[in-house]
């Protein structure tokens, strides 16, 4: 998978359409296209929208890893409360520092 596809299937699976992202991201629905057809790439300022919009990191935005934090990050919000998360961080950045 590219940026291009990537995008193209952060859209889709989050069922939008490119006319309702390029609102949220604030371009025009050609650019949008463009970006998702391989045209032209997204500037930086743009890649952040773009990863921050779909709760994802720039790495996984720009494919360098396929780890979606935005699929594990429901998955655990799923499996343990707000605050046991939030304890466990804690706890994990305490150990490591």
């Amino acid at each position: 998978m590219d940026l291009p596809q990537r995008i193209r299937y952060l859209r889709l699976q989050r069922q939008l359409t490119q006319e309702q992202l390029a609102r949220e991201l604030n371009i025009s629905r050609a650019t949008l296209c463009h970006y998702e057809n391989g045209q032209r790439e997204p500037d930086l300022q743009t890649l952040n929208a773009i990863a921050d919009f779909f709760g994802v990191s720039l790495d996984y935005l720009v494919c360098r890893t396929n780890l979606d934090l935005f699929k594990l990050t429901v998955l655990l919000e799923s499996i343990f409360s707000t605050e046991d998360l939030e304890n466990m961080i804690s706890a994990f950045t305490t150990k490591i520092m």
